[in-house]
């Protein structure tokens, strides 16, 4: 097993556990944000913006918030990122899946990090 692919393997059992550890409240309200999301899907009245409008919307804000953290998590703790996993981002290209992932794992510890400290 090479490094990425214990680096996916490692991200994979830490978001595995998180998702096994959200409170039911944030469950709850997860579930019902989908079954709207699915009715909006199913539902054959046309939308009043095209669909695409709404996909730019969401990634650009998913790419303003991922960049908050991201440098929040800088400022808050140089040690969030293991050399090895430096090491491995500037040796290979990473594919937009592991990306993601590295992206989440990384959401994941920093809210582990705020509950210790809160």
């Amino acid at each position: 097993m090479n490094q990425q692919e214990r680096l996916l393997q490692r991200t994979r059992e830490v978001l595995q556990q998180q998702a096994e550890n959200i409170p039911a409240d944030v469950a709850r309200k997860l579930q019902q944000g989908r079954n709207r999301a699915l009715m909006e899907l199913t539902s054959s009245a046309p939308s009043q913006s095209p669909f695409y409008h709404k996909g730019l919307a969401v990634a650009l804000l998913m790419l303003v918030v991922g960049a908050g953290v991201w440098f929040a998590l800088l400022q808050a703790d140089r040690s969030v990122f293991s050399p090895d996993d430096i090491h491995m981002a500037q040796d290979q290209s990473l594919s937009p899946e592991e990306i993601e992932l590295l992206e989440n794992l990384e959401f994941y510890r920093w809210l582990a990090q705020q509950k210790q400290h809160g």
